[in-house]
């Protein structure tokens, strides 16, 4: 996580970087914006409610002290102002070259059989 500092997880080749927010990675940026949107329409005991009830700490960004809380707040500040633009899941390089590379999904062929051995001609009794 760099500070301030453009790069794949930093803010889109459009928009500054801000002094003072950690760039959350993208996809705890895609919750974090549509969070902020959602959350600027709505009352602020709707947050405090969240907060209660985040027993997996999915919306942790929402407490003070987290790391991605001021990148929260400009979000926040940036929807109430109507100068959101909305949240765009963009695939990665990896969601690429899934599609390009094709899938085999028939299961690979056995080993050849090594061992053989050919029965006595006598009967279980014998032996």
């Amino acid at each position: 996580m760099e500070i301030d500092q453009i790069s794949t997880n930093g803010p889109s080749a459009t928009e500054e970087p801000i002094s003072g927010i950690i760039y959350p990675p993208q996809n705890v940026r895609t919750m974090i914006d549509k969070a902020a949107t959602h959350l600027a329409t709505k009352p602020p005991e709707l947050a405090k409610h969240i907060l209660e009830n985040d027993k997996e700490g999915k919306f942790s960004f929402l407490k003070e002290g987290d790391p991605y809380h001021a990148y929260y707040l400009f979000k926040f500040n940036e929807a109430k102002e109507g100068r959101a633009q909305p949240a765009e899941v963009t695939p990665g390089p990896t969601a690429q070259v899934v599609m390009d590379t094709p899938v085999d999904l028939a299961p690979k062929k056995p080993e050849d059989f090594l061992f053989s051995a050919t029965m006595p001609a006598m009967s279980a009794q014998d032996l």
